[in-house]
């Protein structure tokens, strides 16, 4: 075998790897963004579902958010519409009741936007992000939102999202928690 003939083998078995290793490169984001919606998701040991990630996102609030019954009467007044409807919602469409408990985080947000002077045309995620940054809200709660935006997001644009009623409850308390932590802000 020359040369020649060993680099076009070479490339001749290097194709198609390359090309699987570009597309993944360059559809990265979009790939990731899709992973993210899925709500459950398994592959021989690996699963992923919903109700195990708001589990997870509860064991983490319990140091960082608020008490749920301290947080109820804080947030309250924010939102007193969306939070008296979850309950009766979460029985009906667990999904959509889980973005009506995202409002008083959106509002709990746009409200600390006003108190720190920051443009209420800001999207609620790059006002969050900025409270970390200026000492407002610690490293954890901002983990806590995202994780809940995430999961709200999974709610809102998947089909037939698998949450069930508890599931959605468990959301709204953390939702509720995490609005009044925001409220601190």
């Amino acid at each position: 075998m020359d040369g020649l003939t060993f680099i076009a083998s070479l490339v001749r078995s290097l194709t198609w790897p390359s090309v699987v290793v570009l597309i993944l490169w360059y559809f990265k984001q979009p790939l990731g963004e899709l992973l993210l919606t899925v709500s459950r998701f398994r592959y021989k040991e690996l699963e992923i579902d919903f109700g195990k990630e708001i589990r997870e996102v509860k064991a983490a609030a319990e140091s960082v958010l608020p008490p749920a019954e301290g947080a109820k009467s804080r947030v309250l007044g924010m939102a007193p519409k969306a939070m008296d409807r979850t309950a009766e919602l979460a029985r009906i469409d667990p999904a959509a009741a889980v973005l009506v408990a995202w409002r008083p985080v959106e509002v709990a947000i746009r409200r600390a936007a006003q108190r720190h002077a920051l443009s209420l045309a800001t999207p609620p995620s790059r006002i969050m992000q900025a409270l970390p940054q200026w000492g407002r809200v610690d490293g954890q709660t901002y983990e806590i939102f995202e994780e809940l935006r995430r999961l709200r997001n999974q709610a809102a644009h998947e089909d037939g999202a698998d949450i069930t009623e508890s599931e959605a409850l468990e959301f709204s308390d953390l939702a509720v928690r995490l609005a009044a932590k925001i409220e601190e802000a």
